[in-house]
C-alpha cells in the first residue's frame, strides 16, 4: 500500500478507509467462528479430511479478521494522517505480526485445492489422503509463523496508514538524516507476502482447472452409454465447476485489489482511492466469503428437497439451524458427507462401471445394452444425490 496517502485522500476518504475494517473483519470473525463450530460439536466431522482442512482455513481467517478489523486503532497515537489511531509501538507490532500470519489463508486454500485434485481427479480415498493432510498442516503453519516471525525479528512491522504491517520506519518532519525506506519494507513485503499469496493463487488456478478437465472428460465418456438420459440428472461436470469457480474467484476477489496496491507503489505511484477502499472492504472478508462457499451445497439440497419454501427460509436453515447448538440432530446426521467427498465417489462409482463396459464391449464387438448402461448411470449419479 502506497505509504503516502495522506496527501491525495480526503479527511472523509480516510475515516471511511479506517472505520469499513471494523464491519467487514466483524462479519469475516463470525463467519469463520461458526464453521469452527459446526466442526467441532460434530465428531464424525472431525475425523474427515475436508473438515479438518476446512478447520485450519477457518480458525487462520479468525485470527487475522480479528486484527485486520481493528484497522488503524493499533497504530501508535498521533501518526500524522491517520483517522483514530489509538495504540503504540507495541500494539502496532501485535497487529504486525497477526497480519503477516493472514498468509495461511491462501496456504490452506492451496491445500483445499490439493485435495479436491486427489479426490476428484485422480479417485483418491478418504485414507490416502490423510498422510497428506497431517503434513500440510505441519508445512502451512510452519511457512506462516516463519515467516511473521521474520518480519517481527527484522523489525518490519510499522504503519502503513491504514493497519500496521511491513511498512516503512517511521521519522520525525525535523530528522533528515532518518530515510523510511532503510528497512527495504518493499522488498520484504514480496518476499514475505506478495510473492507467496500469487503461488497460492496460481497452484490453486491450476489445480482447479485440472479438476475440471478430468470431471469433463469423464462426463463425455459416461454420455456416450446414457442413451440420452443425461438430461435426466443435473450435470456433474456443472456441480464441480461452480464449486470450483467460488474457490478461485473468492481468492481473486480477496488478493487482487491488495496486490494491485503494492504494485503500484512499488513503482512509485499512489493508488486511486477506490482500490485502497476494496482492498479495506474485501481483504477483511475472507472468512465471510469462505463461509458462504462452505455452506453452499446444503443451501442447494435444502432448495432441491423443498421448492416450496422461500428463499429468507432455506437461508435460515442454512446459515442458522446448521451452525447453532440448537441444531436438530437429524439434520446434522443429513450433512457429513461434503461435496468433495460425493463427487469424489460419484467419479469412482462411474470410473469403474465404464470400465467394465467398455471392456465387455470390446470382447463382444458389439455396444453394451442401453438398459445397462442406463442403470449404471443412474447407480453413480445417485451417490451425490442427497437423501
Amino acid at each position: 500500500m502506497s505509504e503516502d496517502i495522506t496527501s491525495v485522500y480526503s479527511h472523509a476518504q480516510r475515516k471511511a478507509l479506517s472505520i469499513t475494517p471494523h464491519v467487514t473483519g466483524f462479519l469475516s470473525f463470525f463467519g469463520s467462528a461458526f464453521i469452527v463450530l459446526e466442526i467441532l460439536r460434530d465428531r464424525k466431522k472431525r475425523g474427515q479430511v475436508y473438515h479438518r482442512i476446512m478447520l485450519g482455513l477457518a480458525t487462520s481467517n479468525m485470527l487475522t479478521s480479528i486484527f485486520l478489523g481493528l484497522s488503524t486503532w493499533p497504530i501508535p497515537s498521533g501518526t500524522e494522517g491517520v483517522f483514530d489511531a489509538r495504540g503504540n509501538e507495541a500494539t502496532c507490532r501485535a497487529q504486525g505480526f497477526f497480519v503477516a500470519l493472514s498468509l495461511l489463508g491462501p496456504m490452506y486454500n492451496a491445500v483445499l485445492s490439493t485435495y479436491y485434485l486427489m479426490v476428484i481427479g485422480y479417485g483418491k480415498k478418504e485414507r490416502q489422503c490423510r498422510s497428506v493432510e497431517r503434513w500440510s498442516h505441519v508445512i502451512v503453519i510452519s511457512i506462516g509463523l516463519a515467516f511473521a516471525f521474520a518480519g517481527l525479528g527484522l523489525n518490519l512491522y510499522h504503519s502503513t496508514k491504514l493497519w500496521c504491517f511491513i511498512g516503512p520506519i517511521p521519522c520525525d518532519a525535523e530528522d533528515v538524516d532518518c530515510d523510511p525506506r532503510a528497512n527495504n519494507f518493499e522488498l520484504y513485503r514480496w518476499i514475505f507476502f506478495g510473492i507467496p499469496v500469487w503461488i497460492c493463487i496460481s497452484v490453486l488456478t491450476c489445480q482447479q482447472g485440472l479438476v475440471y478437465y478430468k470431471v469433463r472428460n469423464q462426463e463425455l465418456v459416461s454420455r456416450k452409454w446414457r442413451r440420452g438420459t443425461e438430461n435426466r440428472a443435473k450435470s456433474l461436470t456443472n456441480q464441480v465447476a461452480v464449486q470450483c469457480f467460488c474457490y478461485v474467484s473468492s481468492f481473486f476477489m480477496t488478493w487482487i485489489f491488495p496486490t494491485i496496491s503494492r504494485a503500484m507503489a512499488a513503482f512509485g505511484g499512489i493508488p486511486p482511492f477506490a482500490v485502497v477502499y476494496l482492498t479495506t472492504l474485501l481483504l477483511p472478508l475472507q472468512g465471510l466469503i469462505n463461509f458462504f462457499i462452505y455452506m453452499r451445497p446444503r443451501y442447494a439440497r435444502y432448495r432441491k428437497n423443498n421448492p416450496g419454501e422461500s428463499a429468507f427460509s432455506l437461508m435460515r436453515k442454512t446459515f442458522f439451524k446448521t451452525c447453532l447448538f440448537w441444531r436438530r440432530r437429524d439434520d446434522a446426521d443429513a450433512d457429513d458427507m461434503n461435496l468433495g467427498l460425493r463427487v469424489g465417489e460419484l467419479y469412482q462409482t462411474t470410473a469403474v462401471a465404464l470400465t467394465s463396459i467398455v471392456g465387455s464391449a470390446a470382447r463382444q464387438s458389439v455396444a453394451p445394452p442401453p438398459e445397462q448402461a442406463e442403470s449404471i448411470t443412474k447407480d453413480a449419479e445417485e451417490v451425490v444425490e442427497e437423501k
